[in-house]
């Protein structure tokens, strides 16, 4: 089978069939959604996937824009975002919520993605959550 002007093996092209069909961006963002708790990668991803990494990496960065670790990356970080409007819930625990057992490893990234550090934002938004409390008394 010839496809732009590279030959390739039947087996091959009936594999990349198959996972055009079947494997997505949607696919893997669902994945991330529904296990960004756990120690996952793309070799992770793409195994219980039964299908390459490469291509699982490729097909992700051509339909979203985006590299997959930085996709990952940011839903973890959006999710700690959410859960440190929880004044109750320690950093760290929050940290731990979305898959950074190493607390300083998850402060460092934090500040990274959002450009402040866990302690700053956390100020930020539940400052933030009591004047919208206020507001409506």
């Amino acid at each position: 089978m010839l496809i732009s002007g590279v030959m390739l093996q039947p087996q091959l092209y009936q594999y990349l069939q198959y996972c055009s069909k079947h494997i997505n961006s949607y696919t893997l963002k669902k994945y991330v959604e529904n296990n960004y708790v756990d120690n996952i990668n793309l070799n992770v991803i793409a195994q219980s996937l039964n299908i390459n990494p490469c291509y699982a990496s490729i097909v992700f960065k051509a339909k979203t824009g985006i590299n997959f670790i930085d996709y990952f990356v940011n839903y973890r970080i959006t999710k700690a975002k959410e859960f440190m409007a929880r004044p109750n819930v320690s950093i760290n625990r929050v940290g731990a919520m979305v898959g950074y057992q190493n607390p300083q490893y998850f402060c460092k990234v934090f500040k990274k993605q959002v450009g402040m550090s866990a302690s700053e934002y956390r100020r930020i938004a539940t400052r933030d959550s009591s004047e919208c409390v206020n507001e409506d008394a």
